[in-house]
This record gives structure tokens, C-alpha cells and sequence, in this order.
């Protein structure tokens, strides 16, 4: 029997992760960063990683980096992740995860959240969402190509910087990342040639923004 890998995790090691609807929405939204060059196709993409203490989602399109985590097992979900589960990693086509988050049904404000089951398999991932009335279900096709080693692009020192140019399309993105209304949002510099940092909590993440200051006359 074949076994299919898709970075380190195999599909009989895997039955299947179970999160909240809201929480495949909130780490959905890192496709903002993510890439729309078609000769870059491994940009294009969100990279999902996972182990028994929760999900990560990562999308980068060189200029800027989203960053959104949940941290299942300290937020009270641990028996809702596959205990001992091998840590993995899949990349997905951002366009395709958005589009099933999208058809999901909101959440409901009484009774137990709607769940997603991600389950590896040969031709991708597939996602699965009991609603009551049905399924909701696509199989996600994984991307080609490597993605970039992103963790060494988060800053680790911090600095005082006096005046910086940023794109304001891309400033505007920081909006749609997953925090509540008149919640706060933190803003850090490292140093002009460096990352600027937003970063934040959802009502179930934590996320992070990086994105690259412009070169100016």
C-alpha cells in the first residue's frame, strides 16, 4: 500500500485534526500576505502546520508575512486534536482555502461550535464540516515548490526608529487579520532596512503581520 507524506505526516498517522469553524476562519485570513504571481506558485499558497498543541497558518508574499497560531491545548481544546498526532505541514492554495471558509456557516451564538475536520490524503487535504444540514466538504489540492523558511524572518529585537514609509494597500491589510472591535493592536519596529511587526489577538489566535518598510527618493 502506498503511503502518501505530505511534509512529515502520513495519511494512515493521521485520522483527522478537528477545530472550531471560527478558528479555520481566523487562521484563514493570513491569505491576505499571500502571493499572486503566477511564476512563484509556492507563494501563492498558506501553509498550515500542525501538532497535538494546536495549528498554525502562514502566508508570505516576500514584501509582507501573516502570521496567525492556536494554541489548541492551551485554550481548552486539547481533546479536540489527535493526541500524539506527528507534527506536519501542508501548503494550500490561498484562493481554494478562502473559498471553503466562505461556505462555511457562521458561528452559531448558543450551543456547541461547528467543527472542521483536516484530514490528509493522497490527492491533498480535505475539509469536512458537519453543519446539522449537511456537509460541508472540498478537497484542497497541496502546492508544488518549497516554502520560504519564514520563522527566521520574525524579529527578535526591537528598536526606536524615526520615520518610516510604508504601502498603504498592504497597511490596510492589518485589518482584516482576526481581532475583535476596539480590540488593541500593537505596533513594533525593529530598524528601517527590517520588518515592521503588528501583531494582536483573535477571539481564539494570536497572529502577527510583517511587512516590509519602501524604499523612498
Amino acid at each position: 500500500m502506498t503511503t502518501t507524506t505530505i511534509e512529515g505526516t502520513t495519511v494512515e498517522q493521521v485520522t483527522a485534526l478537528l477545530v472550531p469553524v471560527d478558528v479555520l476562519r481566523e487562521l484563514a485570513t493570513v491569505a491576505v500576505a499571500a502571493g499572486t504571481d503566477n511564476t512563484v506558485p509556492n507563494l501563492m499558497g498558506v501553509r498550515l502546520e500542525w501538532s497535538d498543541e494546536g495549528i498554525e497558518a502562514v502566508a508570505t508574499d516576500r514584501w509582507r508575512l501573516a502570521h496567525v497560531v492556536w494554541e489548541g491545548k492551551h485554550r481548552g481544546w486539547a481533546d479536540n486534536l489527535l493526541t500524539g498526532t506527528p507534527d506536519g505541514a501542508a501548503l494550500l492554495p490561498a484562493k481554494e482555502l478562502v473559498a471553503y471558509v466562505k461556505s462555511l456557516p457562521k458561528a452559531s451564538k448558543r450551543g456547541t461550535p461547528a467543527l472542521v475536520a483536516i484530514r490528509p490524503e493522497a490527492d491533498g487535504v480535505r475539509f469536512t464540516c458537519d453543519t446539522g444540514n449537511g456537509e460541508v466538504s472540498s478537497m484542497i489540492p497541496t502546492l508544488d515548490g518549497e516554502f520560504p523558511k519564514w520563522r527566521s524572518l520574525l524579529p527578535t529585537e526591537w528598536g526606536a526608529v524615526e520615520a518610516i514609509a510604508m504601502d498603504p494597500k498592504y497597511v490596510a491589510d492589518v485589518a482584516k487579520m482576526p481581532t475583535p472591535r476596539h480590540a488593541p493592536v500593537r505596533v513594533r519596529f525593529t530598524m528601517p532596512t527590517r520588518p515592521m511587526v503588528w501583531s494582536g489577538e483573535g477571539e481564539c489566535v494570536k497572529w502577527q503581520y510583517l511587512l516590509m518598510p519602501m524604499r523612498t527618493a
